[in-house]
């Protein structure tokens, strides 16, 4: 079963996902498509349960196209809580239109509703409720996790992939008591470092095994490192180009190194900031052209 998977490579907790917006789930019968259906969720996260020792959870809409009144809702979260005993929900505050728009349009055109999860934690102080949606920065989600509104926390999606440097501040931020204050505070060089030998050695493990993990997928996670910072697009652009070239096949660090001294020219000071911290103007750069 997919969710001892799960379980048996290390994860905390395996979700079943409610809210995927694609117009393939309506013919497959997952994602969004099976808030039509809560006694089969139910049935399925009971399932779940059964199996691993882990929490199961599910993340869904507020609703999917003509189902999404409050009282569809409430069902839904009624019907998975007690019979599919599932005791947190992440919640994407608004609905998915499964006719109409595609997953892109899906994100960002349904209005969002935060006053829905609130009203939904009120009905089930019980439950963990997780917010999602529209988060683009830190201030939005010290806003929504006030103390007085009893939220589990605030996921964020978009934001991790276009804005990756801000997370460099949520330990800090969100978590300070977990904070060691004795441990060194990595600059984003070391970092980019860091994850440049834990790619390389996944590339390695996959080519003693005859198998490749493409440069493209490993670089995802940071190729909007400097996002909004000087130069920070053609990062972007001379990393994903590179990605492709032949002479860095199975050589994800070789590129990072490459690429990084080729931004150092233009940003230098950049490569040195810590906890999200951001150069839109390097001072070297612009002395030097004046």
């Amino acid at each position: 079963m997919a969710a001892k998977i799960v379980e048996e490579f290390g994860y905390d907790e395996v979700n079943l996902n409610c809210g995927c917006p694609s117009q393939k789930t309506i013919n497959g019968c997952f994602g969004a498509q099976l808030m039509y259906t809560p006694d089969l969720v139910a049935e399925i996260c009971q399932a779940m349960i059964q199996t691993v020792n882990i929490p199961v959870t599910v993340k869904c809409r507020l609703g999917v196209d003509d189902l999404d009144q409050w009282d569809h809702l409430i069902n839904f979260i009624t019907t998975v809580s007690e019979k599919g005993g599932v005791n947190k929900f992440i919640l994407h505050a608004r609905k998915a239109f499964l006719s109409g728009l595609d997953p892109k349009a899906n994100r960002n055109i349904p209005p969002l509703k935060y006053d829905w999860v609130l009203r939904l934690k009120q009905e089930f102080p019980h439950l963990e409720l997780v917010i999602n949606g529209g988060f683009t920065n830190i201030q939005m989600m010290h806003d929504i996790l006030k103390e007085e509104n009893q939220l589990t926390g605030c996921m964020v999606g978009r934001m991790a992939m276009n804005n990756t440097w801000e997370l460099a501040k949520f330990d800090r931020e969100f978590f300070p008591h977990l904070v060691n204050p004795a441990q060194p505070v990595l600059t984003r060089r070391e970092l980019i470092f860091k994850y440049a030998d834990f790619a390389q050695e996944e590339q390695n493990k996959e080519e003693a095994k005859g198998l490749r993990i493409s440069n493209t997928i490993l670089l995802r996670p940071i190729i909007n490192l400097f996002h909004g910072e000087f130069k920070g697009g053609d990062f972007r652009k001379h990393i994903g180009v590179a990605a492709t070239k032949p002479q860095y096949l199975n050589k994800i660090r070789e590129l990072l190194e490459d690429q990084l001294s080729e931004y150092e020219k233009s940003n230098p000071e950049a490569l040195e900031t810590k906890e999200g911290a951001r150069i839109v103007r390097p001072t070297q750069v612009f002395e030097q052209n004046q």
